[in-house]
Order: C-alpha cells, then sequence, then structure tokens
C-alpha cells in the first residue's frame, strides 16, 4: 500500500511539474528586457540536431540492437530477431513479468522497449520535418503541439493507475517519448528562442528519470503482489 501511494505521487508530479515550468519558462519570456530571439537560431538548430542523433542511440539501446554478419550455422534464441545484419533483442522479463510483454506467434516482444522506441521514431520523423521548416512553423501551431504532448504524458502514466497489457501497453509506452517530442517541437515553436533549449533540459531528463523510477517501482510492487 505504501509503494502504490509513492507511485501515484510521482504520477502527480510528472503531470504537474512540466506544466508549471512552462508557466515560469512563459512568465521569464515576458519579463526579460534582452531580445531573446537574437542569434538563437543556430543554436536551437543543432541542439535539434543533437537530440534526434541521441533519439537514435536510445533506439539501439533500448532494442539491444547489434550489427553482425550472418554466419550459415547461428542459431538464435527465441527473443532474438535477425534482420540483415541487425540482430534485435525482443524479450527480456523473466516469466514472472512476461504479462508486461505482447505475444506475437510464438515470440513475446517487450512493450516498453519497442513501445519507447515506437514514440522515439514518430518523434524522430516529426523532429527532422520540423529541422526542414525551421522557423516557418506558425505560432498558434506550437500551442497545440504543447497541449497534445502534455495529454499524451498524461495518457503515458495510465498503465500505473489501471493495469493494462498487450497492444494497449505497447502504445501506452509509446505516449511518452512521442509525446515529450511534440512538447520540445512546440516550445521551440512558442518561444522562438534560447529559453526552448534551457527549457528542453530540465524537462527532458526529469521525465526520463521519472519514467525510469516508476518502472522500477512498478515492478518492485508487481512481484511482492505475486
Amino acid at each position: 500500500m505504501k509503494l502504490r501511494k509513492i507511485i501515484i505521487i510521482n504520477v502527480i508530479l510528472s503531470l504537474i511539474i512540466p506544466i508549471l515550468f512552462f508557466i515560469l519558462f512563459h512568465e521569464v519570456s515576458l519579463n526579460l528586457a534582452i531580445n531573446l530571439e537574437k542569434n538563437s537560431s543556430i543554436q536551437r538548430y543543432f541542439f535539434f540536431m543533437f537530440l534526434i542523433v541521441i533519439s537514435i542511440g536510445i533506439n539501439f539501446y533500448l532494442l539491444h540492437i547489434k550489427i553482425k554478419k550472418p554466419a550459415y550455422d547461428e542459431l538464435l534464441k527465441d527473443q532474438y530477431f535477425r534482420k540483415g545484419r541487425l540482430i534485435f533483442k525482443l524479450s527480456h522479463h523473466n516469466k514472472k513479468l512476461l504479462h508486461h510483454e505482447l505475444k506475437i506467434g510464438n515470440r513475446y516482444i517487450c512493450t516498453g522497449c519497442f513501445g519507447v522506441s515506437i514514440g522515439l521514431i514518430f518523434g524522430e520523423i516529426l523532429g527532422l520535418f520540423y529541422i526542414f521548416n525551421f522557423n516557418l512553423v506558425l505560432y498558434s501551431f506550437g500551442i497545440t503541439l504543447i497541449s497534445i504532448g502534455f495529454i499524451m504524458n498524461a495518457i503515458s502514466f495510465l498503465k500505473y493507475i489501471k493495469p493494462i497489457f498487450g497492444l494497449i501497453r505497447l502504445l501506452n509506452n509509446a505516449c511518452l517519448p512521442a509525446g515529450i517530442w511534440l512538447i520540445i517541437i512546440g516550445i521551440d515553436i512558442y518561444f522562438k528562442s534560447i529559453l526552448a533549449i534551457y527549457y528542453c533540459l530540465v524537462i527532458i531528463p526529469f521525465l526520463i528519470f521519472q519514467r525510469i523510477y516508476l518502472a522500477k517501482l512498478d515492478h518492485r510492487e508487481e512481484l511482492e503482489n505475486l
């Protein structure tokens, strides 16, 4: 019961803090006397490129992707999948937490790793599209993306309130990285200044840490209840 309360408190913090920081940064942008837009485009552009590279690297880490030339007599275990020179790790949970995975045919895939990966790929595509249209997107569209991003962030914590499994759990896990990307792009469109980078440097680590911490608490609670 105590662990459940800690999870709920962390879920609430994960929803409230990004919004409070957005309000704070909005007030800062209104009250600063200097023009924050000057000479910030280059920094923001390369920051987006950096985020895309990091996002791709996280995908390789999540899916445990290895690049290896196929061997004629090589046999892979069921939890691995090969596509050309790429080897993916599909499953990694023990039998007690196998319900956290999605069964496809005779294989299981981790809904956490693959869900987050799907969300990241969505964000990377959207980020690249934004880079090719940098500073051309309307201010009002930024507000829309921020709002959708906050909603997706809230939806991503549904699994900590109500048990969900299978395909729904996979899509639920995709909501957080997709939502973060929407917030990042929306914030940049909204501020069009160096404040967008500062906001991301505060909120992204916080949301990632919260998700990792909540996942550990959730796993611990389930194992204790078995």
